[in-house]
């Protein structure tokens, strides 16, 4: 998986999330996270010409089994933000580390009203 590769799946979705204030964040939570948005995601659908992607909540869930436990975590909030079903945040948030937290709060921001500052790249 290359980093270019990573970066025209994430500016792809990026593009697809753009102006729905919960479906940017949903994005912008996993692109920021780190592994849980490569080329060949099961749950990062394509356009039969390439030229669009989005993410598909529901393969999102069903396949991140290999993801760790915080993965996983951050995997719920980001499907619940694209549509998918609502996650119960006092399960999830208590063991978030502080930067996985900093992360999900600002996307939870963002998702309440556009432009939030994001924290840096992990």
């Amino acid at each position: 998986m290359s980093s270019q590769t990573e970066t025209e799946a994430a500016s792809q979705l990026r593009a697809w999330a753009k102006g729905i204030y919960p479906t940017e964040a949903g994005v912008e939570l996993l692109v920021r996270h780190g592994r849980i948005v490569y080329e060949a995601a099961p749950w990062v659908r394509r356009a039969d010409d390439g030229s669009a992607a989005w993410i598909d909540p529901t393969s999102l869930l069903e396949d991140a089994g290999p993801l760790s436990g915080s993965e996983q975590r951050v995997v719920a909030i980001a499907a619940s933000l694209l549509g998918g079903p609502p996650v119960d945040l006092s399960e999830v948030l208590s063991s978030l580390d502080p930067a996985t937290s900093d992360l999900v709060l600002a996307s939870l921001a963002h998702a309440a009203g556009g432009a939030r500052r994001y924290p840096t790249a992990r």
